[in-house]
């Protein structure tokens, strides 16, 4: 499939069109504001579907990047539907994947010298766990992605793809995307 055609379709998917309409206004963080396409007081906002493609593009490329240079990853997940999460965690133990629930995520969690060479991806966290996970990497020098909400600061982590991730067909939209980009080659 070509880069257009894939363009194309992402653009116009009936999922595509969910992770775009995220939270209302006032509980967007400000650094989100430049992302927003309109929105409203109290039911909801529409982030900009181009910034969120550019967005979504970047992360992978940098995940590509980090895969040429024999990083390990670790994937910090809140997965709703424990279907998909049973798939995703088989595909993370085949690849060698660390996978953990956001449930396991304690303060200091990265005091263990385990995480040197790692790339965390927080994957549909709350504000709070991701929070707390961008301090503890930006402590400790480790490069971090995450797919969260507009309720984050997208500029604590080295890359924010923010969206909304409630859906479990979002999720898996997203998850998918993610196996095809560790799957691919070196």
């Amino acid at each position: 499939m070509s880069m257009r055609n894939l363009r194309k379709t992402l653009i116009n998917s009936k999922i595509f069109s969910k992770v775009c309409i995220s939270q209302p206004i006032r509980l967007v963080e400000r650094s989100n504001f430049s992302f927003l396409l309109g929105y409203r007081e109290s039911l909801f906002s529409v982030i900009n579907p181009k910034l969120f493609q550019y967005s979504l593009k970047a992360s992978f490329l940098f995940i590509e990047s980090f895969k040429k240079q024999n990083y390990k990853f670790v994937i910090v997940s809140a997965i709703t539907d424990s279907v998909l999460f049973n798939k995703f965690s088989e595909f993370c133990s085949r690849n060698k994947i660390i996978l953990l629930r956001d449930t396991e995520i304690q303060p200091g969690f990265l005091t263990n010298n385990y995480f040197r060479k790692n790339l965390i991806v927080t994957l549909f966290l709350n504000t709070e766990k991701t929070e707390l996970i961008q301090k503890e990497t930006f402590l400790k020098n480790v490069p971090m992605i995450s797919f969260s909400t507009v309720g984050v600061n997208r500029l604590s982590s080295s890359f924010n793809v923010s969206g909304n991730y409630n859906a479990s067909k979002t999720q898996n939209f997203i998850l998918t995307l993610l196996s095809v980009c560790f799957k691919t080659k070196k």
